[in-house]
C-alpha cells in the first residue's frame, strides 16, 4: 500500500513540474524583446574659412562734444529760439536775455562820450590859442600848462568812456546766446520768462558726431585701438582709444562711429568687438565636444567614430577654427550625443550641411 502511495506522489510531482515549465515557457515567449538604440548623426567635412572672434559688451551712446549753455549775466529770458531735438549750426541763436537795462546804460554812455568829445575839442582849441599867446609872450607858462592838463583830462575821459561802451557792447552780446558748434538741442532747462543767472543751465547742446564708450576687464578680453565694432553683425565703428582713467575699477574704451545713430544720447547698445581674425581649418561649433581635459571632435572613419583632441584658435557664432587641421568628416550633434558615439552600436550617418 505504501508503495502505491509513493508512486502516485511521484506522478503528481512530475505532472506539476511539467505544467509549471509550460507556463514559464509561455510567459517568456510573450515578453517584449529589447530593441537596440539607433542614433542618427550628421557629418560634415571641415572647410578652410576666415573666422572673426568677438566679445560682447554693453556700450553707452554719447555725443563726441556736449555743452550745457548758461548766461554770463543775470536777466529774464526774453525768448527761447530753439526747441528740443532741433538741429542747429554754429552761430545760430539759442536764447535772448532781456537787455533793456544794458541798452539804457549803453545809450547813456554814448551821450556822455559825445559830450566828452565836444569838451575835448573845446579844450584842444583853448590849448592851441594859449600856445600861440605863450609864444608871442602874452601868456604865462603856468596858464599854458593848465590848458594842456585840461585837454589831457578830456582825452583820458574819452578813453574811459570808450572802454565802458565796449564792456556794454560785450554784455549786449551775452544777451544773445548762440550755438558754439553744430549740433542738436538736448534738454531745455528754463523757459521764456524765467530768470537766468550765471552758472545756471539753460539748455544742453549735443554735437552731431557720436561715440560709444564701454567698460571691460583687461585680464579677460584683449581690447586695443583699431579693433572693429559690430552691431548685429554689421560694422558700425572702430575703437580709437583707451581712457587713461578707470571707471568703477574697469578700463574704458571709446568707439568712433562710422555714421550717426538715430537714438537718444545716453542710451545703451549691445555691441560686439572683433578681438581676433584668423584663417584655417574650420568646423561647425555644434561639432565641438567640451570635456574637462579639453575640446575634441568625433571623426568618422571606417564606419565608426573616433574622438580627436583639438585646440580652438578662434570662434564665431557658426564656426570654430581648430588646430591641428583635420580632413575626415566630423559629427555634428548635441554634446550629449557626441559623447556616446565611440561606444554606440547602431548609428545612422547622414552627410551634408548643418543648419542647427
Amino acid at each position: 500500500m505504501k508503495k502505491w502511495i509513493s508512486i502516485v506522489l511521484v506522478v503528481l510531482l512530475l505532472a506539476a513540474g511539467a505544467l509549471l515549465a509550460k507556463k514559464r515557457k509561455k510567459s517568456v515567449t510573450g515578453a517584449p524583446v529589447a530593441i537596440p538604440v539607433t542614433y542618427t548623426v550628421r557629418t560634415v567635412l571641415p572647410e578652410t574659412k576666415t573666422v572673426s572672434q568677438t566679445s560682447t559688451f554693453l556700450a553707452k551712446l554719447e555725443p563726441v562734444t556736449q555743452a550745457v549753455v548758461s548766461t554770463k549775466l543775470s536777466g529774464q529770458i526774453k525768448a527761447m529760439l530753439v526747441r528740443e531735438t532741433q538741429t542747429v549750426q554754429q552761430g545760430d541763436g539759442l536764447i535772448t536775455i532781456d537787455d533793456q537795462e544794458i541798452q539804457a546804460g549803453f545809450v547813456e554812455m554814448q551821450a556822455k562820450l559825445t559830450s566828452a568829445r565836444e569838451q575835448s575839442s573845446y579844450s584842444n582849441d583853448l590849448h592851441e590859442r594859449n600856445q600861440a599867446m605863450f609864444e608871442a609872450g602874452g601868456l604865462p607858462h603856468e596858464k599854458l600848462d593848465a590848458s594842456a592838463v585840461a585837454y589831457s583830462a578830456t582825452v583820458a575821459a574819452i578813453e574811459g568812456l570808450e572802454q565802458q561802451i565796449k564792456v556794454l557792447e560785450n554784455q549786449l552780446g551775452y544777451c544773445h546766446i548762440t550755438a558754439p558748434f553744430p549740433g542738436i538741442v538736448g534738454t531745455i532747462f528754463l523757459q521764456q520768462g524765467n530768470l537766468a543767472t550765471p552758472g545756471r543751465p539753460i539748455v544742453s547742446l549735443h554735437s552731431l558726431p557720436q561715440k560709444l564708450t564701454f567698460s571691460f576687464m583687461p585680464e579677460s578680453t584683449e581690447i586695443q585701438s583699431g579693433q572693429e565694432v559690430l552691431l548685429q553683425g554689421t560694422k558700425i565703428g572702430t575703437i580709437t582709444k583707451l581712457y587713461a582713467d578707470a571707471k568703477a575699477g574697469l578700463w574704458v574704451a571709446e568707439v568712433v562711429l562710422d555714421s550717426r545713430h538715430d537714438q537718444p544720447s545716453g542710451s545703451y547698445l549691445t555691441i560686439q568687438v572683433v578681438t581676433k581674425t584668423l584663417s584655417g581649418c574650420a568646423v561647425p561649433v555644434q561639432s565641438l565636444l567640451h570635456r574637462k581635459q579639453g575640446t575634441s571632435l568625433m571623426l568618422y572613419q571606417d564606419d565608426h567614430f573616433e574622438e580627436k583632441a583639438v585646440a580652438v584658435m578662434a570662434q564665431d557664432t557658426w564656426f570654430a577654427l581648430i588646430e591641428p587641421s583635420v580632413t575626415l568628416p566630423v559629427a555634428v550633434a548635441a554634446e550629449a550625443k557626441l559623447s556616446l558615439l565611440p561606444s554606440a552600436q547602431g548609428i545612422h550617418v547622414i552627410t551634408g550641411e548643418v543648419h542647427e
